[in-house]
């Protein structure tokens, strides 16, 4: 049995993408061209970025930093927010 792919869209950089009982969501970075794609939903991403840097857990910080290099890995670019992401 095949398991059917819903695609839905959100924004023109984000995307979710629901598999089962998976969600991906794809984050984008339009200055670089290059995209993310993440198990995290785009409310839990946005509450991320809503929160302090200092009252991020270590966990938190790693994904922000994971996406980041991933969607920006030049140092000192300022091209995106905390996770690189830009629309």
């Amino acid at each position: 049995m095949k398991a059917s792919i819903t695609l839905k869209a959100i924004t023109t950089a984000e995307k979710t993408t629901q598999t089962g009982i998976r969600t991906m969501t794809t984050v984008k970075n339009t200055f670089h061209g290059t995209e993310y794609k993440t198990r995290k939903t785009r409310q839990e991403i946005d509450a991320l970025l809503n929160k302090p840097t200092y009252y991020r857990t270590a966990s938190e910080k790693a994904f922000s930093r994971r996406c980041k290099s991933a969607l920006c890995g030049i140092a000192g670019c300022e091209c995106g927010n905390d996770i690189g992401e830009r629309i």
